[in-house]
């Protein structure tokens, strides 16, 4: 499935020298909802740092839509292709929610932060190596039916974004079924029937972007889907 980025934030890294040093550095800028930070094709000259609000990253798709590749909150970061020598970005970067606010970290800065901060540098390659992971683990999911996949989705949704509430939690989602449809490679009538089915199940409660769900049947529901 696509990637929420989970356990392993950017800043969770860093020590408290190390947020102050970016802090003064990089000042944060605020985005709309609805705002590209970047388009695809932009000159990939800064990555960002999510501090608030969260941020979709999308590829144009052939036949002139969009693919959600990931869903990144506070901690994250994205754009980062510069640092593989691309001069372009390749994606879009937009913010989901309002208002997002971010820090653009240019090439210039990320040599000096790393520089005064070697402990940035590590932070950066931890994360990029567990995307990596995260990009296999994408793979293999699009095997799965398309209910698991819109499951898996919510159940990373809910474990990164969500509020627990007794033994539910509590999830706003920010993704129309459209836009959900685009993030686990659908239609949006599938995605809205497979949210149909998931509630028939007992696994999610609500509609609209306000959704309770159950998140351990959840996930024994999709791991179990997933195999079928």
């Amino acid at each position: 499935m696509p990637v929420i980025a989970a356990n392993h934030q950017l800043m969770q890294y860093l020590t408290p020298e190390d947020k102050s040093t970016l802090e003064r550095l990089c000042p944060p800028r605020k985005f709309k909802k609805g705002q590209a930070i970047y388009r695809y094709q932009d000159r990939a000259d800064d990555l960002f740092i999510v501090h608030s609000g969260k941020v979709k990253i999308t590829a144009p798709t052939s036949d002139g839509g969009e693919r959600i590749l990931s869903v990144l909150g506070p901690g994250d970061f994205f754009g980062e292709s510069f640092l593989s020598g691309q001069e372009r970005h390749t994606t879009d970067a937009v913010a989901l929610t309002e208002p997002v606010i971010a820090s653009p970290v240019c090439i210039d800065k990320i040599l000096e932060l790393t520089a005064k901060q070697p402990t940035i540098a590590i932070a950066l390659a931890r994360v990029l190596a567990q995307r990596v992971q995260e990009l296999e683990a994408q793979l293999e999911a699009t095997t799965s039916p398309v209910t698991a996949r819109v499951g898996g989705a919510l159940m990373a949704f809910a474990e990164r974004f969500g509020l627990k509430v007794a033994n539910k939690t509590n999830l706003k989602l920010d993704l129309t079924h459209e836009e959900l449809a685009a993030f686990v490679g659908s239609t949006r009538v599938t995605v809205t029937n497979a949210l149909g089915e998931l509630r028939d199940l007992g696994l999610v409660v609500g509609t609209r972007g306000e959704y309770e769900i159950d998140l351990p049947a959840l996930r024994e529901y999709v791991e179990t889907a997933s195999f079928i």
